[in-house]
């Protein structure tokens, strides 16, 4: 029992014998490195198209939430079209 606890406070020996960090050439063939360039840019050119899909939810959505808040001021202050945009601004956040 008292030798797991010397074992535990001893530095593991690798850590001592630490080399710096070499660059190595790719060991993979060039079909298959040209397959992984192939998909890491297909990932992300899905995640870029994902984020600009994102944003322009958000910039639709704040527009039509403008055109309504404008037409509840200058249109009509009528409570039952006032409750017809508050609805379309629930179904609207909704959908975005």
């Amino acid at each position: 029992m008292a030798e797991a606890k010397d074992a535990k406070k001893a530095p593991p020996a690798e850590a001592e014998e630490k080399k710096p960090f070499e660059v190595v050439e790719s060991e993979l063939d060039e079909k298959t490195h040209a397959e992984m360039r192939m998909l890491y840019r297909d990932s992300s050119e899905a995640v870029f198209f994902a984020k600009g899909m994102q944003w322009k939810t958000v910039g639709a959505t704040l527009t039509v939430y403008v055109i309504l808040i404008a037409l509840a001021k200058f249109v009509s202050r009528d409570p039952t079209f006032l409750t017809y945009i508050k609805g379309t601004m629930i179904l609207s956040g909704i959908c975005a």
